[in-house]
């Protein structure tokens, strides 16, 4: 904001960024667990993240023989509500299929 003091009046005056800001980027990563059916983790990857089911059973494969796998990295906002529709399946078929979401710094 600028006062002008002669006039009593306020100007505002808006100020853009030199460049813009880009939006946040996220790694998500599926997580292994010897609890959830394979089928359910295939499933949920094709539900959720619309994987086709050969890459959701190679994503699942990986997970399996490490400690997670990269599922895909999207925008903040995608990644969080893809990551509330897992959330809602799990709850919907009783399982407990975790995920981790990794930010990029800017």
């Amino acid at each position: 904001m600028k006062l002008d003091r002669d006039n009593d009046t306020v100007e505002k005056v808006k100020h853009k960024p030199k460049f813009p800001i880009a939006p946040l980027k996220c790694e998500v990563w599926v997580l292994n667990d010897d609890e959830t059916p394979t089928d359910y983790v295939v499933f949920a990857l094709t539900t959720a993240f619309n994987k086709t089911e050969s890459e959701a059973m190679e994503i699942m494969l990986e997970a399996n023989s490490s400690d997670g796998a990269l599922v895909g990295v999207y925008w903040k906002d995608i990644a969080y509500t893809r990551l509330s529709e897992v959330k809602r399946l799990n709850e919907e078929n009783g399982q407990t299929l975790q995920f981790k979401i990794v930010e990029h710094a800017r």
